[in-house]
């Protein structure tokens, strides 16, 4: 096994970092962070890290597999930077911590981010680059898109659909048999009781649109990965 590359340079980098460890996949290899906007990095760490596209690219012989540690209303670039790593050549990793809980009946993408606490009840399907935050439920029967982030604390109840690129703020509640659309954010402590809109931002009890998102843009994946040369 070789190393495992964390792009991202935040607090979120220095946990992923830990919860990737706490495998017997992990436990013993290199991690290189990188920082992609070449920023100092928040925390201390004895692990390299790399502050430039070249740099990574000089990194690339010791890591075999990567996690992006990119939180927030993110996923769509989650997705473009998951292809972009995949182009060169390395392979998603999951990050479950020891405390959180899948269910072996449920179905999970690449690139899943479980913090403690979390709990993915039965028959539920989850897409790429997911991440449910701390203490965070999905109950059973309920689908997940592509760069979905269930924050920290967030209720989904059952027989729910989070479309791609969704976020549902901390300690919001989502009522079971909703839908809610691509790319939509559900403010935190909301009470979902009908269905959101695509690229809606919705809050309060019951939850109301108060805007439309402007998550649509995306990692420019197609030109930052192109050369290896």
């Amino acid at each position: 096994m070789k190393g495992l590359l964390i792009w991202g340079a935040t607090s979120q980098a220095r946990l992923l970092s830990s919860i990737a460890r706490e495998s017997s996949v992990f436990r013993d290899s290199t991690v290189i962070f990188h920082s992609p906007n070449g920023q100092s990095i928040s925390f201390e760490t004895t692990d390299r890290i790399s502050y430039s596209r070249d740099d990574l690219k000089l990194c690339l012989t010791q890591v075999s597999h990567f996690l992006v540690a990119i939180g927030g209303e993110n996923g769509r670039a989650r997705i473009d930077i998951d292809a972009g790593l995949r182009r060169w050549g390395l392979q998603p990793a999951d990050a479950r911590s020891r405390a959180s809980f899948f269910d072996e009946s449920a179905i999970s993408g690449t690139g899943l981010v479980l913090m403690p606490g979390a709990v993915v009840n039965k028959f539920c399907r989850v897409g790429n680059q997911c991440i449910i935050n701390t203490n965070a439920s999905v109950d059973h029967d309920c689908h997940l898109g592509n760069g979905v982030h269930i924050m920290g604390a967030a209720a989904i109840a059952g027989r729910v659909t989070v479309c791609d690129y969704a976020s549902v703020g901390t300690n919001a509640t989502i009522l079971p048999d909703l839908t809610i659309g691509e790319g939509a954010v559900v403010g935190a402590g909301a009470v979902v009781t009908r269905n959101v809109e695509a690229y809606s931002v919705v809050t309060g009890n019951p939850a109301r649109e108060v805007k439309k998102s402007n998550r649509r843009q995306t990692f420019p994946a197609q030109t930052w990965f192109d050369d290896l040369s």
